[in-house]
């Protein structure tokens, strides 16, 4: 009988489909991928429930389903998200990742429409809705920069949220700054080209 698959070979399957479904070009496939991924780093954090990078890599599979799914489905998984980063922060306040999907969260609740923010409190998301702000929502994003400087997707998170904040300057610095960070750094090709796209509106 095969041995149970440890923590880390169950991380190294999430991040190998979130890689997959990240490239993939049809929604139906990148959906699968994300979901597989998310049961999996749920498997690892019920093994290792004080393991932030487990927790982390649920934290990251929830935000890309997310992205894919229907609003109700969208909200109902914002809503873990928001509980699984509140742990993630919880058992290490200096986690990168927690504090840039937290920022995420809060600017994703207050770029919805009055439609969607009605939703989220009718599917019982008063928390989030109450919490979310753009000074918390930059608050995290500058502080996943600081403790992970050379990552261009906090930069260009936090370029996004400066742009919807009318700070146009701001924006176009911290959007060229992202573009001088690693290119070995996770889906560093497409944040570099989501900079530029900034770039080219903000020019």
């Amino acid at each position: 009988m095969p041995a149970a698959p440890n923590t880390d070979s169950l991380l190294r399957a999430v991040r190998t489909h979130l890689d997959r479904g990240w490239g993939a070009a049809d929604e139906k496939e990148r959906v699968r991928h994300y979901r597989e991924a998310e049961a999996l780093a749920r498997e690892a954090v019920e093994r290792t429930p004080r393991d932030p990078d487990a927790r982390w890599w649920l934290v990251a599979s929830l935000g890309l389903r997310a992205q894919e799914e229907s609003i109700g489905a969208r909200i109902r998984l914002g809503r873990a998200l928001h509980g699984e980063a509140l742990a993630l922060l919880e058992m290490a306040p200096d986690h990168p990742g927690g504090h840039h999907a937290m920022g995420r969260l809060h600017a994703g609740v207050l770029r919805r429409g009055r439609l969607a923010r009605w939703l989220v409190k009718a599917m019982g998301g008063d928390e989030i809705l109450k919490e979310a702000s753009w000074e918390r929502a930059e608050g995290h994003l500058r502080r996943a920069v600081e403790l992970e400087p050379d990552a261009p997707h906090h930069r260009v998170e936090l370029a996004r949220i400066l742009e919807a904040r009318g700070r146009e300057d701001e924006a176009r610095t911290m959007a060229r700054s992202a573009l001088a960070a690693s290119d070995e750094a996770p889906l560093a090709s497409w944040y570099k080209g989501w900079a530029r796209e900034i770039l080219a509106r903000l020019e």
